[in-house]
């Protein structure tokens, strides 16, 4: 029987690797192990639901949390860029001083490239009269999505979308590139009769029964991206009210499987408040907390996506619905979690006392959580609470409730699945603070004592100790430079440790010879990819000097599938303009193997992107992870 399970978990492995290459390797991979967000070399058992169909149910670890959540963390585009001017790392572009006008030509040689190269390319790559490999194409309309500036660009994903003699991958990333239009920049977004009008697409494609079921939900999904994209000023599409209407009225159906109703849930949970009626918060309430809705009883997958919903929309008794699953001592392991993720990233709203009724809550439901990952998510709930008390100046949760300490204590007794979830906490609960009084320098000079203590002391493997090095990160504790130093250069220690402890440097932001010389060590091993992704990306968040092009170089010279990917997202996140010229040169050479032109598609389409941080936050952070559905699971893993 074991050897047939572990035939059958290569068979995904492999059938789910195939996917993302098939999608132009714009879906990412993790590593040997497969696709998709970071996952333990052995999964725990987790109690699996019996009535939900086509459900994945996450049984990975801290590094899941982390894969999904890094985005938010890390420096965005322009901080790189700012970094880079002043090391003069922009050695193609050849600035070398830190001033306004830098950072303004920086971005000029973007919309001078994207204009000049990478949209003719790609338009070259969509044409219907010069073939191309399925692939190429995948790749070519999800980097057209994120560099698309006038409706041009919209029709020829419009035309691949609707095409079903098509691929399903092909069709599936046009689809998804219409979501990718959408602009946190106001001056950059698109006219709101051209987005009524893919919005329209968009929900007519999923209309069509006859459509394969991932493109169907695909549509909802970019429908959700566009949420915070401008509307018509009429009375009806004002705010998003008509896109909401037909969303609910679309869940209220039946579907044999649960890809739709979770695409449905997610988009409605990101549409503006304004918009959504209070009918649709009341049942969206009644689905959450299993109460009979139009008849029916929902499984626990889409309860969890309800809630999740709910919570998003600031529905009335949003805090006291969170509080009553989590006190609850029968509730499904799934809708806990989405409880937990909820309170997590609407921590920020709560007052004072709401803070406090929130710690006590999850002081009494973590140490009775049978679930491990469940239990870690409320660790990081906790640790967001704490966060929110000490940006605010008061010390209410770290004197009176005793947070801080709860959270180091759970870090060093705690049960060896949720050690790293509590150590992830103590660094949520640094991340961005400064100390505005005495109480607060105080705590977190423990909470950073108490990371690094762990990571030169903690028990458990490597694999564990790597939470306490990314949450060294997220406190920038400056303090462990040494130390994180020493971890990267012993090839002695896990080679995910020393991946983590490559990204944690890079965050501290103190660029030594001996830092360089150490990232540029480890990005030339092929032991393992993971110490060559750590420092990949180290290296691109550093903008130490000369990055791009030795990330060229590695990209032209790799062979390596998953270094591949890791390169191509490294110069996407660097963004530097005249990496442009190489990488379409990459791109057209047949000689080069597939994998090289199809990462050098991506890369530019990543260097092009105006938004600052991926649009894939949009849908990865604070995520409802512990229950999703394979197309959430690809749209979570979209590069």
């Amino acid at each position: 029987m074991r050897i047939v399970s572990c035939c059958l978990l290569l068979l995904v492995a492999v059938f789910a690797a195939d996917a993302a290459w098939a999608h132009g390797g714009n879906f990412r991979e993790s590593g040997p192990q497969g696709p998709g967000v970071d996952t333990p070399d052995v999964a725990p058992k987790v109690r699996r639901p019996t009535t939900t169909e086509n459900a994945t149910w996450i049984a990975g670890d801290w590094q899941t949390w982390w894969s999904l959540n890094r985005d938010a963390f890390l420096p965005d585009k322009r901080t790189v860029r700012r970094r880079a001017l002043r090391t003069a790392a922009s050695s193609l572009f050849g600035v070398g001083r830190v001033e306004s006008s830098g950072l303004t030509r920086w971005e000029r040689a973007l919309e001078q490239g994207a204009v000049e190269i990478a949209l003719p390319y790609l338009f070259e790559v969509l044409d219907p009269a010069t073939p191309q490999d399925d692939r190429m194409i995948a790749a070519a309309l999800l980097a057209l999505g994120r560099i698309a500036r006038d409706a041009a660009a919209v029709a020829v994903l419009k035309r691949y979308a609707a095409d079903a003699d098509q691929r399903m991958e092909v069709r599936e990333s046009a689809v998804l590139a219409l979501g990718l239009v959408r602009r946190s920049d106001r001056a950059a977004q698109l006219p709101a009769a051209t987005l009524t009008a893919i919005r329209a697409f968009l929900i007519a494609l999923f209309d069509e029964k006859d459509a394969p079921t991932r493109v169907r939900a695909f549509a909802i999904y970019s429908l959700g991206l566009l949420a915070d994209q401008p509307y018509p000023d009429t009375l009806l599409q004002r705010d998003g009210r008509r896109v909401t209407q037909v969303l609910w009225e679309r869940l209220r159906r039946r579907y044999a499987a649960a890809e739709l109703p979770v695409a449905l849930l997610t988009a409605l949970g990101m549409q503006p408040r304004p918009g959504v009626p209070s009918g649709v918060l009341q049942g969206l309430r009644s689905i959450a907390t299993d109460k009979p809705f139009r008849g029916r009883r929902w499984d626990a997958m889409r309860r969890s996506h309800a809630l999740s919903a709910y919570a998003r929309l600031d529905g009335p008794d949003w805090l006291s619905i969170v509080l009553w699953v989590l006190r609850g001592t029968r509730e499904h392991v799934a809708v806990r979690a989405a409880a937990a993720i909820a309170l997590n990233r609407r921590a920020p709203d709560l007052d004072d006392d709401d803070r406090g009724l929130a710690a006590r809550s999850l002081y009494k439901s973590i140490p009775r959580e049978a679930h491990w990952f469940a239990a870690g998510l409320e660790q990081i709930a906790l640790a967001a609470l704490l966060r929110e008390d000490l940006l605010a100046g008061q010390t209410r949760l770290v004197e009176t409730y005793r947070v801080a300490r709860y959270l180091q204590r759970q870090a060093v007794r705690g049960r060896s699945m949720t050690r790293p979830y509590a150590a992830l906490a103590l660094g949520v609960a640094c991340y961005g603070l400064e100390p505005v009084n005495r109480a607060c320098a105080e705590t977190l000079k423990d909470l950073r004592a108490a990371l690094t203590k762990g990571l030169r002391h903690g028990r458990g493997s490597d694999e564990v100790l790597g939470a306490y090095a990314v949450g060294l990160g997220l406190a920038k504790a400056d303090g462990a430079h040494s130390l994180l130093l020493d971890v990267l250069r012993d090839r002695k220690r896990s080679a995910r440790l020393r991946g983590h402890c490559a990204v944690t440097l890079a965050l501290l932001g103190r660029d030594t010879p001996l830092l360089r010389a150490a990232l540029h060590k480890a990005a030339e091993e092929r032991v393992s990819p993971f110490v060559h992704r750590g420092a990949v990306r180290a290296l691109a968040l550093l903008a130490a000097p000369e990055t791009a092009r030795k990330l060229l170089d590695q990209l032209e010279t790799t062979r390596s599938r998953f270094a591949v990917g890791v390169v191509a997202g490294a110069l996407g996140r660097f963004g530097d303009p005249a990496a442009a010229r190489p990488l379409v040169r990459m791109a057209k050479d047949k000689v080069e193997g597939l994998r090289v032109r199809l990462m050098s598609v991506v890369a530019l389409g990543l260097i092009f992107d105006p938004e600052p941080r991926p649009s894939r936050v949009r849908f990865t952070t604070d995520a409802n992870y512990p229950s999703r559905t394979p197309a959430l699971g690809q749209v979570f893993n979209i590069r």
